[in-house]
């Protein structure tokens, strides 16, 4: 339990919470945090092959802005809510824990599987001998590094934590982003479960996300914070996938241009191929902003609605309080925006694009592939 608690005279200890306090006089204060593990710790849990314990009660805190840092300043808890497990062994196959609504509905979830390859202090893992042996002696201290957004899958004691957030919404890949955020919205206070998935065993546990003590905010309002960040999310995942769709239709047009070749219907094809993706660019470039490709690029090009809705995004998830009045109607008026940009794609597939299909099959060359929209 040494981990990175100096060798040290220690005079005083006290628990505050799940938290152990050690006082080491004329050094500093040293915390371990959430020792509800061992509260429960027995042989008999040691010997199941797996184990959930309880989580603790997590705070959803929020940033008030101040504050001090730098290099007298320790560190704080990590922001979520701590998750330990016990593995008997190390599993052959890829964990799986989740985190579950009330309703039972899954809010995020995180597998072992595909993780990368660094050691739980964040640095890359050693493939040499020497630097193994190096981790091995580490083994007692890394053990119990809480993981971010990894899970860890060894044998022995295991920490995971959830920073409270749900999954972003899709983004363009390569895009720059000069203000805004990406994030996805914060859970709101009230009760969850974990789930822990090993093989055929799996656990669930409940646990409660406080609200900030410091804030007055109902449960109505932070309802409100949660459904604002969700709408202008799905806005961004529709901009990104709608992106996406156009790109995919230009280079098939491309190719049936390239594949017309030297024969004698090429000009044909290739004036059609052409126009249609004029008019497929023209929306794209009213919802995305096709130069940005470096950063502050936004202050040379007009900035359209893929980067206004991230700006968006980014105010109705930060700050102590609702979405409001304002919010509402920005997210309406930039939706109705895109919204006749969705309705000039769809009338190009349905005219355009069945034009240049039908005089494809007419010339015996492949169809562009129109793929179905998802669903909702």
């Amino acid at each position: 339990m040494q981990l990175n608690l100096p060798r040290a005279v220690v005079r005083d200890l006290r628990v505050h919470d799940n938290d152990l306090i050690v006082a080491t006089h004329g050094r500093a204060f040293w915390s371990l945090d959430d020792i509800s593990p061992l509260r429960t710790l027995a042989d008999s849990i040691t010997a199941k092959p797996v184990h959930l314990y309880a989580p603790s009660p997590a705070t959803r805190w929020t940033s008030m802005g101040g504050g001090r840092g730098g290099g007298a300043a320790g560190a704080n808890p990590r922001y979520g809510v701590s998750v330990d497990y016990w593995l008997k062994s190390a599993p052959t196959s890829p964990i799986t824990v989740q985190f579950l609504e009330s309703n039972g509905k899954v809010a995020r979830t995180y597998t072992s599987e595909g993780a990368p390859k660094k050691d739980s202090t964040g640095n890359p893992a050693a493939d040499s001998a020497a630097a193994k042996i190096r981790l091995e002696q580490r083994a007692e201290a890394l053990s119990y590094e809480p993981a971010d957004s990894v899970v860890h899958a060894r044998a022995g004691a295991n920490r995971f934590i959830w920073d409270l957030s749900y999954p972003g919404p899709k983004t363009v890949p390569g895009a720059i982003i000069d203000d805004g955020t990406t994030d996805g919205p914060v859970a709101v206070p009230g009760e969850y479960a974990v789930r822990l998935i090993v093989g055929k065993d799996t656990l669930t546990r409940p646990f409660t996300i406080k609200p900030d003590p410091r804030l007055t905010m109902t449960a109505a309002e932070y309802k409100a914070q949660f459904d604002a960040a969700n709408a202008v999310g799905a806005r961004i995942t529709s901009i990104t996938e709608t992106v996406q769709r156009i790109q995919d239709l230009q280079r098939q047009l491309d190719e049936r241009a390239r594949q017309a070749g030297s024969q004698a219907y090429a000009k044909d094809v290739r004036d059609a191929s052409s126009a249609l993706r004029k008019k497929l660019e023209a929306v794209r470039a009213e919802i995305y902003e096709v130069y940005t490709k470096a950063d502050q690029a936004t202050l040379n090009y007009p900035i359209k609605l893929y980067q206004m809705f991230i700006s968006l995004n980014s105010q109705v998830l930060e700050g102590t309080n609702p979405p409001t009045k304002q919010h509402g109607e920005i997210t309406s008026d930039l939706g109705g925006k895109l919204d006749v940009q969705l309705r000039t794609l769809q009338g190009l597939e349905d005219k355009d694009l069945s034009e240049f299909n039908a005089l494809l099959s007419k010339l015996g060359v492949p169809n562009v592939f129109v793929p179905k929209k998802p669903i909702g």
